[in-house]
Order: structure tokens, then C-alpha cells, then sequence
């Protein structure tokens, strides 16, 4: 599965986007998260507005259910997505909690 914003070179393992030098070819690692957000009531709409303008976000929609917004998020490894996650989202007026759902294909 394929998301935009992580294009990936030919011959890069997948999941990985290579960066080639004149004497090293090195591959950094992609991690990409469902992030699933409880809102308090009434403010999923602004929730997921303020949350889009992060980086490293790529969408973010609300939806009915137990959850309020769903949230996809691309980082270089999973110490940056913990920090998207914990320092930035967690952080938007109008969040409750999250459930991070980190994607495996």
C-alpha cells in the first residue's frame, strides 16, 4: 500500500526511500500511523483543522464512531512519530486521547 508524500526510488526495499551520494547508498526508514483521536464534544471539526496544519500529517477527517477524528501521520522513524503524536497532537485544545495504530503494509 502506497501513500502519497512517501515516494520511494526504484530498487529501495520497500517501505524505504533511498538516498544516494556518489560514493554511499543509505535508506531511511518510513513509519506511517492511523492515530485515532477522541475529541471533547463539539470539536472534532476545529480538532482535526488544527491538527492538519502538523507536520508530518498528511490527512486527517472526522468520523462517527467511538473516535471523532482518524489521522494519518508519516514520520522518518518511530521516535519522530511518537513526538508528532505525545508533543503535537495530544497537545490540540478540544483532544482527549488517542489510539496510535501503526501501519505494517
Amino acid at each position: 500500500m502506497h501513500f502519497p508524500g512517501n515516494a520511494c526510488r526504484a530498487g529501495a526495499p520497500v517501505g524505504r526511500t533511498a538516498l544516494a551520494s556518489s560514493t554511499t547508498r543509505r535508506y531511511v526508514m518510513s513509519v506511517q500511523a492511523y492515530v485515532f483521536v477522541e475529541c471533547e464534544h463539539g470539536k472534532s471539526a476545529d480538532v482535526a483543522e488544527r491538527i492538519m496544519k502538523i507536520g508530518g500529517v498528511t490527512d486527517a477527517k472526522t468520523v462517527t464512531g467511538p473516535y471523532d477524528v482518524i489521522v494519518l501521520v508519516a514520520a522518518s522513524s518511530f521516535k519522530v512519530l511518537g513526538d508528532v503524536v505525545i508533543k503535537k497532537i495530544q497537545s490540540v485544545e478540544g483532544v482527549k486521547r488517542t489510539l496510535t495504530n501503526v501501519i505494517i503494509e
